[in-house]
């Protein structure tokens, strides 16, 4: 019976994989160039809903995912001069606080930023959106095309860089 200990656990382990599916389980994919950005729709700080369903097909995407921490202020503050860079264009820059914050806390973190962001700015307090994007650590920024396909992902990416790959994108 001993011997058989072993081969129950790994089928019970095996099935419960099978059965939860790997996002569930922590497994999902790591996104990358050419992947087909995740969809959602979270409640900005203000209280309008964002859905990037609605945005794929006529703008490009800047996507920050944040923690409240200083490397994500550094970040979102690039991405604040981002957006005045390419004002009039069709750019949406959307920073999501991933980490399920109140909004409370959230909107006490955007008071503490040096200048104010104008981009929307969403709460996920269940933590969606950093299960669909498996995200480890932050801050990260993906940039996503017209079809809704991530082009660039970068972590504490500077500025010149994210208005190079905006650009990229645009022309």
């Amino acid at each position: 019976m001993t011997q058989r200990f072993p081969k129950v656990l790994i089928f019970i382990a095996m099935t419960c994989i099978v059965l939860a599916g790997p996002a569930n389980l922590g497994l999902a994919k790591v996104l990358s160039n050419g992947d087909q950005v995740p969809l959602f729709a979270l409640e900005s700080i203000q209280g309008q809903r964002v859905d990037l369903a609605q945005h794929i097909g006529s703008e490009v995407i800047v996507l920050g995912l944040f923690h409240i921490c200083e490397p994500c202020r550094n970040q979102a503050m690039e991405l604040q001069t981002l957006l005045e860079a390419v004002k009039g264009e069709k750019v949406l820059v959307v920073g999501v606080n991933v980490s399920g914050d109140s909004r409370a806390s959230v909107m006490e973190y955007l008071n503490s930023f040096p200048q104010k962001v104008s981009f929307p700015y969403l709460l996920d307090p269940n933590r969606i959106v950093e299960g669909l994007f498996s995200v480890k650590s932050t801050p990260i920024v993906y940039i996503i095309d017209r079809k809704g396909m991530i082009q660039f992902k970068g972590s504490s990416v500077p500025g010149r860089v994210l208005h190079q790959e905006v650009v990229k994108l645009l022309s």
